[in-house]
């Protein structure tokens, strides 16, 4: 028994899910269920690494003929795990330092009985361990009935999988060794936790609201969601603004996206299998090094009122996500903070902020992953300037993540060795939050785009043409994987950001004013008197976007499969 368990402690967390498969596959065949057998197996995952789509199709397989009807994923990672919830999930898993944060109408149980049914595995030895205190509490409530230890070596945690009374699982006695055999055997499969790949799309709502209808590789018009889920992304990220509207409730352009717009996409996103980044700008309106303007209502504050402010924004805006059954992977405190954020101008009173928004953030969702923005890698030793400062103040963070726009932010091998430092002096993953690259020079919208014929100032590491913006996007994905180091991910900025519709500049300039589709409208210039307030318009990327102007996607889209 010792050896299977030092076995055990070693299982890598990715192999959860198919540990899972074999359980289930064990208790069919070798009769080790203490139930009928299930025709119905509710999930509920607190694992990031699991597949859940992955997991879906690999139990189907492996089950075809054991009255496996369906297995139904109530949430896919950092699920909201109330009582009511566990009486109607089959079966659970959690990370142990999430155990009680996600329970914790639990109360630690002190020790564990003599006989229970995970007793022999511990003889004793650790009377404090959170999965058998919790186990013991969730058993008292008739809510739970068995639970599997995988234990991990070295810095990885433990992990644990429950099951209620009516599941269909391996009991916790001497039958679990023919699993624990079977992980012997799974130690050597080589298989990889989901990389990120995702995508802005906070616009979507604006654009179909002006009559934009996306269609999928057949041509054949389906939800936008759902075809980026099908073309193998996984995540998409979705811009918050506080306020985005003027005293008569018109808004400021660029989507409009406040809080209502987030839950809207979030939504869908889930519906399709998508998880969700919600990038908070803690600002009115576009927040980027030039602009990092403090929402109307938090102006007259000073700094402890401000923090404050924030974090109780970003809690009741993560609640409201989290009500909605929302599944929120990261949480991005500001974005493309270089020198300020929401009006602080000082690393001190930035921290503060910053430190406010993740306190928010582990409470709501502990365990989704707090990201922090910064831009301009090509600028040398800054990445290195922001790591030391949020070391120096001890801001609480996961991901360190940037922008990475080749025409300006230099060349990959520059981004390679910004980010690898972060990643080793500081033991943080890293992200590309924003990427984009042009597949045409032609302008559809009738504004005029960042990058067209004659732009100064720009790189061209390669053609602005279909196939160009395929090898960039290629490349991207391949030095995301390969050349960086811990990097949790890529998200391409706003690739479904087309033409709002109309056939001149002045049907689309009513569409940008009505809908906001374009990048700002008339109305932000009471917020952003000297941009928006001139050059309000249309969208200045969209020759950048992953589907044409009619939109149909274009074929770099499928990089983001397998």
């Amino acid at each position: 028994m010792k050896k299977i368990r030092d076995y055990l402690y070693r299982l890598p967390a990715y192999l959860l899910w198919a540990l899972f498969a074999a359980l289930l596959v064990l208790a069919v065949f070798q009769g080790a269920t203490d139930t009928e057998r299930a025709k119905k197996i509710t999930l509920m995952i607190n694992v990031p690494e699991v597949d859940e789509k992955g997991a879906m199709r690999y139990l189907k397989e492996l089950m075809p003929d054991v009255g496996l009807e369906m297995i139904k994923v109530r949430s896919f990672s950092y699920a909201l795990f109330l009582e009511a919830s566990l009486k109607e999930a089959d079966i659970w898993i959690v990370k142990e330092s999430d155990i009680g944060q996600f329970l914790p109408d639990f109360g630690p149980v002190a020790g564990f009985r003599e006989g229970h049914p995970a007793y022999h595995y511990w003889q004793g030895e650790n009377p404090d361990i959170w999965g058998l205190r919790v186990y013991e509490a969730a058993e008292d409530r008739g809510i739970l009935q068995a639970y599997v230890n995988y234990g991990a070596s070295g810095e990885k945690e433990d992990y644990y999988m429950f099951f209620n009374p009516a599941s269909l699982h391996i009991g916790t006695g001497e039958n679990d060794e023919a699993a624990f055999r079977l992980t012997e055997k799974l130690m050597g499969s080589e298989m990889k936790s989901p990389f990120i790949k995702g995508m802005d799309a906070s616009i979507v709502p604006a654009l179909e609201a002006g009559g934009v209808k996306y269609f999928n590789f057949k041509g054949e018009e389906q939800d936008v969601f759902e075809i980026l889920a099908e073309a193998g992304l996984n995540a998409i990220r979705v811009r918050v603004w506080n306020h985005p509207f003027d005293e008569a409730g018109r808004g400021f352009g660029g989507g409009n996206c406040n809080m209502d717009t987030a839950l809207s996409i979030g939504r869908r996103a889930a519906a399709a299998g998508l998880s969700l980044l919600v990038d908070f700008h803690y600002s009115d309106f576009w927040a980027d090094p030039g602009k990092q303007m403090a929402p109307r209502a938090w102006g007259k504050m000073d700094l402890p009122e401000k923090a404050d402010a924030l974090y109780q924004y970003t809690r009741d805006s993560l609640l409201l996500l989290k009500a909605a059954g929302i599944p929120v992977s990261m949480v991005q405190i500001g974005n493309e903070t270089n020198g300020a954020m929401a009006g602080e101008k000082n690393w001190e009173n930035m921290a503060q902020l910053m430190k406010a928004g993740s306190r928010a953030v582990r409470e709501v969702l502990p365990g989704a992953r707090i990201a922090l923005h910064f831009t301009n890698p090509e600028k040398t030793g800054s990445y290195r300037y922001y790591g030391e400062q949020l070391a120096r103040y001890e801001v609480d963070y996961d991901v360190f993540g940037t922008s990475y726009y080749p025409v300006w932010h230099g060349s990959m091998e520059n981004l390679t060795a910004a980010l690898n430092e972060v990643a080793g002096r500081w033991g943080k993953q890293t992200a590309i939050l924003e990427t984009a690259y042009p597949y045409t020079l032609r302008d559809s919208d009738f504004y005029g785009n960042l990058i067209q014929e004659g732009t100064k100032g720009i790189a061209r590491p390669y053609p602005f043409t279909l196939d160009g913006q395929q090898s960039f996007l290629k490349d991207m994905l391949d030095f995301c994987q390969n050349k960086l180091q811990n990097c949790a991910g890529l998200f391409y900025w706003e690739g479904c950001w087309i033409s709002a519709g109309g056939g001149n500049r002045k049907e689309n300039q009513a569409l940008w004013e009505q809908y906001g589709s374009g990048w700002a409208s008339s109305y932000a210039g009471i917020y952003d008197p000297q941009d928006a307030g001139r050059y309000y318009g249309g969208c200045a990327v969209d020759n950048q976007a992953l589907f044409d102007e009619k939109g149909h996607p274009l074929e770099a889209l499928k990089l983001f499969g397998p």
